[in-house]
């Protein structure tokens, strides 16, 4: 008796034969029915879980890499750092809190600036506005 089917066809025929599951009694659909709508129906399924877990690694990856960034040698301030623009920094050297709050809220283009009327017409509207904030009216 020969079978005419090619060898390929009757492996996947045995396969299949072997592989087979059993059919289920009524009872048994019906538990395997109710477990697998419980699982899927479950809110922590994998697509759930995907949408928590994958922002939370990526904002960890993220705040890693900035810190490493940030903690290279190198990156820090340096002292100088305004020399190209013809101004220091005023991490530079250690300055007092009023030295500090001069230096931020006065330019280095008006340490010269004297108060004279012709100059102050000069500065923007905001500018005379800080200034007789902080230093009063002169």
């Amino acid at each position: 008796m020969s079978d005419s089917r090619d060898p390929d066809e009757r492996v996947l025929e045995r396969m299949r034969e072997l592989y087979r599951p059993e059919p289920m009694s009524p009872s048994g659909r019906v538990a395997f029915d109710a477990a697998l709508r419980a699982r899927l129906e479950s809110p922590w399924t994998r697509a759930r879980r995907l949408r928590l877990i994958a922002p939370a690694v990526a904002g960890l990856v993220a705040g890693i890499a900035l810190w490493l960034v940030m903690s290279l040698p190198g990156t820090a301030p340096t002292p100088g750092f305004g020399v190209a623009h013809g101004t220091t920094s005023p991490t530079a050297e250690s300055l007092t809190p009023q030295a500090w709050d001069y230096a931020v809220l006065i330019p280095s283009e008006l340490e010269g600036w004297s108060g004279d009327t012709e100059q102050m017409d000069e500065l923007p509207e905001e500018y005379l506005a800080l200034a007789s904030a902080i230093f009063g009216d002169r």
